[in-house]
């Protein structure tokens, strides 16, 4: 029975066109406001994507907006109207079948290396036959036998989108398949440009930011929980520490030692204000510039930074930079932009190298190459790092 269900479900899939999936988008810094997008799939692997329009998708905002309704209910009740959809799209919700040219090397590939796990676990075989099957499907109807390493690595990218980490995972998966089919001639290296420009200001230009807030601004003015000279910490911590805001917002003098100027990041404080762990769970080291280590003693010891409020310090950040650099968009910071102006910083003017770069951020390599990949490479230790921003 259940076999000729799922016949029956592949040869629906078979005559139509496209598959229709949707997908939430959540609120972010810049825009306070859920939305649930259409996504259509078409059997080539291209994607098409357009945003739903409902009268109750925005009245759950406007409630969201004036705070009638807390982000979660906000998004229960989103998560409830997805449901709807699915329920009342006509177009049946499945999975595209494989390229009539990759059927069999799929199937070569899975019997290779995945038999005997069929048969000890049945539950990690699906799991490990759906991840496989993704990444097959990513190349649509370019053949994995005898396309070249451009074709394939232009379909990955078409396929992901500006997702680069999706990219990474299905071009490592498709390595492995191109190897066991003895394509030893070509190795998949997809590393492909943001799809926006860095946004980042010197430290020159962050001095200019510094005085025109100190010129512009009244010195009992609050925003954001912070006073104007609170505000003007905060953003020197940040540039000098690359940060994330959560992780400023948790930030504890418990943490620091001052002898070598090096913080240890070990906790996070959500916008819900939850206290949890980094992003990705992992703790890091990081060194503070001699220049920016007052800037950051003051802020470790300020009392109410758990409580900050992180939209309103982004809008007024994005206010003062539009003032003060005008048409360059690219220096237009958010409170989140300030990490890149950490990295470029310690590439450019400190001769950081990537690797180091990103263990003071706090990510991996890989992500760090995506966006600062045009710079010199240098080896440095935490002592190195230390000594090079001593003076």
């Amino acid at each position: 029975m259940a076999k000729k269900k799922a016949a029956k479900k592949r040869q629906q899939v078979a005559n139509r066109d496209y598959i229709i999936s949707y997908f939430i988008k959540e609120p972010t810094e810049t825009r306070r406001s859920f939305s649930i997008v259409m996504r259509k799939q078409f059997p080539d692997g291209k994607r098409e994507h357009s945003t739903v329009k409902l009268q109750i998708i925005k009245d759950i905002n406007k409630e969201l907006k004036s705070e009638k309704i807390s982000p979660s209910v906000a998004k229960m009740r989103i998560n409830e109207i997805k449901d709807g959809l699915y329920k009342t799209e006509k177009k049946l919700r499945g999975v595209l079948e494989l390229d009539s040219k990759n059927e069999e090397a799929y199937h070569t590939y899975l019997d290779k290396h995945y038999s005997k796990l069929k048969r000890q676990n049945l539950k990690d075989f699906k799991a490990a036959e759906n991840e496989i099957m993704r990444a097959f499907r990513a190349l649509g109807n370019v053949s994995i036998r005898t396309a070249s390493r451009d074709e394939i690595e232009n379909q990955i990218v078409e396929h992901c989108g500006d997702n680069i980490m999706k990219q990474r995972k299905i071009a490592s998966r498709l390595n492995s398949v191109l190897k066991s089919i003895g394509r030893n001639d070509i190795k998949l290296t997809v590393l492909k440009r943001p799809h926006h420009d860095v946004i980042f200001i010197t430290e020159t230009e962050l001095g200019e930011l510094i005085d025109h807030i100190e010129t512009n601004v009244a010195k009992d003015r609050t925003f954001g929980n912070l006073t104007r000279d609170h505000f003007i910490i905060l953003i020197k911590a940040l540039f000098y520490s690359g940060l994330r805001i959560g992780e400023a917002k948790a930030a504890d003098i418990k943490n620091w030692r001052p002898a070598d100027r090096v913080y240890r990041v070990t906790h996070q404080i959500d916008d819900n204000g939850k206290k949890r762990l980094p992003k990705g769970d992992k703790t890091r080291r990081i060194v503070i510039h001699k220049r920016g280590e007052k800037a950051f003693s003051q802020w470790l010891k300020f009392e109410g930074k758990s409580k900050i409020n992180r939209n309103l310090l982004t809008k007024n950040l994005k206010s003062f930079c539009e003032k003060l650099f005008q048409k360059d968009e690219t220096k237009h910071l958010t409170l989140h932009s300030m990490r890149h102006c950490m990295a470029v910083f310690y590439l450019r003017d400190c001769s950081f190298s990537l690797s180091a770069v990103a263990s003071l951020l706090g990510d991996s390599i890989h992500v760090t190459e995506v966006y600062y990949a045009n710079f010199v490479l240098h080896d440095e230790t935490l002592e190195m790092m230390s000594q090079k921003t001593a003076g």
